[in-house]
């Protein structure tokens, strides 16, 4: 997780997932019989527990929903995170690449 984010914000709150959190809610709505539409009360650690499986309120169907939606949201990070090392080791390359021309060039 980034600097100052929670592991329930990146799954409950974080806008980059929206899509697929809908995707997932939409599953975990039908499989509780509450229309999609329809807002359900729960905090965050109790919308937590019931997502993790850590309650009784649990189908084959949720839990598959919400493995999808992990996986998506890990993968989102983790392509993230190789374009930004890679952003940072071009850098660090163009960097290197600027001393060694200066230093090539600089009469002694």
């Amino acid at each position: 997780m980034g600097e100052g984010e929670t592991v329930e914000y990146g799954v409950l709150k974080c806008e980059r997932y929206d899509r697929d959190r809908r995707e997932m809610m939409q599953v975990i709505m039908t499989e509780l019989e509450h229309n999609r539409n329809e807002r359900v009360e729960k905090t965050g650690k109790e919308w937590m527990v019931m997502l993790l499986g850590l309650c009784g309120e649990r189908s084959e169907k949720m839990i598959e929903a919400v493995k999808e939606y992990l996986e998506r949201m890990w993968r989102a990070r983790s392509c993230q995170s190789k374009g930004l090392a890679l952003k940072q080791s071009q850098a660090t390359c163009s960097i290197k690449t600027k001393i060694k021309i200066i230093n090539h060039f600089t009469p002694m």
